[in-house]
């Protein structure tokens, strides 16, 4: 029996108009990582990539997004996502931070990523307990 490997990719969503936007969630951003898999690879390459493709974690303050793909999928996921411009009729763009085989590293990556991010973040106190909740999701991350 041969165990199902995966590659996560750790990305930020840098919004061009620089607001946050907390409207989006996980299941929005698979919904059009789906989409936009069909449509740069057609309905073979989607059925290929549904099997395994799924958003892990996604904090709207620092927009970092962590999504699980299989590993003979990754490049074809990646190339599909790097052609993401718009997101619900706001520019975006996708800034690639890793590519990893492990759990393990793609919290590492994220961490280290948000870390470098948050003291540059100005967070709302209403807004502090959900960047704690977001942060607490990532740490407790698994497969």
């Amino acid at each position: 029996m041969v165990r199902f490997k995966n590659r996560y990719l750790v990305f930020e969503l840098i919004w061009k108009d620089g607001k946050l936007d907390e409207s989006v969630g996980e299941a929005a951003l698979l919904s059009t990582f789906r989409d936009l898999v069909a449509q740069n690879f057609g309905d073979h390459g989607l059925g290929q990539a549904l099997a395994s493709l799924s958003v892990k974690h996604y904090n709207p303050f620092t927009g970092v997004c962590v999504i699980r793909c299989s590993r003979d999928q990754a490049r074809e996921v990646w190339a599909a996502l790097s052609m993401l411009t718009d997101l619900r009729n706001r520019t975006v763009m996708l800034h690639f931070l890793a590519i990893t085989g492990t759990v393990r590293k793609c919290q590492k990556a994220a961490m280290d990523f948000s870390s470098k991010v948050y003291p540059a973040i100005k967070i709302k106190a209403k807004h502090k307990r959900a960047f704690a909740e977001a942060e607490a999701r990532l740490k407790s991350m698994d497969i």
